[in-house]
C-alpha cells in the first residue's frame, strides 16, 4: 500500500528477472518510468530490451520520450487526454510517428531529439 505505482511496477519487474520463466510471455508496464531518475531509465531500457530479446511481449503505456524512443512500435492514441482522447492518432516506428503531422507525440519526439 506505500509504494507508488511505478515502484510497485519495477518491483514486479526485478520478481520476474529472477524467476526462471519458460515461454513466452506478456508484459504490461504503465508508466514504469514514474518518478526514475534518468540513468535508472537507461537500466530500465536495457531490462525491457532484454525481456524482448528473450521472446517476450511489452506492452509499454509511457510519456517519456527515452523510453518511447526505444520502443519497436509505437501506437499513439490522442488526440489529447481524457474525453478528447481514445483514438488511434498513428502507428509504426519511430520514423513513422515522427513523420505524422497529426502526432503530438511525433512532435514532441522530433524536438525531444533536437534538443538533445
Amino acid at each position: 500500500d506505500t509504494l507508488s505505482g511505478g515502484e510497485s511496477q519495477r518491483l514486479m519487474l526485478a520478481t520476474e528477472l529472477m524467476k526462471l520463466v519458460k515461454g513466452k510471455n506478456l508484459y504490461l508496464f504503465e508508466e514504469p518510468s514514474t518518478g526514475l531518475h534518468f540513468l535508472d531509465i537507461i537500466h530500465l531500457n536495457i531490462l525491457f530490451r532484454s525481456l524482448a530479446d528473450k521472446g517476450h511481449t511489452l506492452l509499454v503505456i509511457e510519456h517519456d520520450p527515452e523510453i518511447i524512443l526505444h520502443a519497436d512500435w509505437i501506437i499513439d492514441m490522442g488526440p489529447g487526454g481524457g474525453d478528447n482522447g481514445g483514438s488511434v492518432v498513428a502507428t509504426g516506428r519511430i520514423a513513422d510517428i515522427m513523420e505524422n503531422p497529426d502526432s503530438i507525440t511525433g512532435i514532441s519526439l522530433s524536438k525531444y531529439i533536437q534538443d538533445r
